[in-house]
C-alpha cells in the first residue's frame, strides 16, 4: 500500500511538472513577448509623433490594416474583443475618408449597426480631444 501511495504521489508530481513545462511556461513566454513587443511599438509610435513624422507610421499602418482585418476574421473572430477591433478599423476608414479595400468590405458589413460600448467610448473621446489607449502600468516592485 505504501508503494502504491508513493508511486501515485511521484506520478502526480511528474505530471504537474510536465504540465507546467508544456503549458504554463510557454504561455508565460508568449505573454511576456507580446507585452514587450507592445511596449516597443508604443515607444516607436511616440518617437515618430514627437519627431513630427506621424505620416511615416501611416505608410506602414495603412497597407497592413486589411491583413489585420483578414487575420481577425480567420483566426480571432470568436474572441470577445474582435468586434471592437474590427469596429475601430472600420471607423478609421470612415473617419479618414479612405476607400475601404474590397476584400474587407464584406467583413465590416457583418458588424453590428452601432459600435460596441468600448469602441463608442474611444470614438467619443477622440471627438472630445481626449486620448484613450490600452495603458497598463505594472505595480511597482517592492524592495
Amino acid at each position: 500500500m505504501l508503494k502504491f501511495i508513493a508511486t501515485f504521489v511521484l506520478g502526480a508530481a511528474c505530471t504537474a511538472l510536465a504540465g507546467w513545462m508544456m503549458v504554463v511556461k510557454p504561455i508565460g513566454n508568449v505573454f511576456a513577448s507580446t507585452y514587450l513587443i507592445a511596449v516597443m511599438d508604443q515607444a516607436n509610435i511616440a518617437l515618430h509623433v514627437r519627431a513630427g513624422k506621424p505620416e511615416l507610421l501611416l505608410h506602414n499602418i495603412d497597407p497592413s490594416l486589411p491583413t489585420y482585418v483578414m487575420a481577425i476574421q480567420d483566426h480571432f473572430r470568436t474572441h470577445p474583443e474582435s468586434t471592437n477591433a474590427l469596429w475601430m478599423v472600420r471607423a478609421y476608414y470612415e473617419r479618414s475618408k479612405l476607400p475601404m479595400p474590397t476584400r474587407i468590405k464584406d467583413i465590416f458589413a457583418t458588424l453590428p449597426p452601432a459600435p460596441p460600448a468600448d469602441c463608442a467610448r474611444r470614438l467619443k473621446a477622440l471627438d472630445d480631444g481626449v486620448s484613450l489607449t490600452n495603458t497598463y502600468a505594472p505595480p511597482p516592485i517592492l524592495k
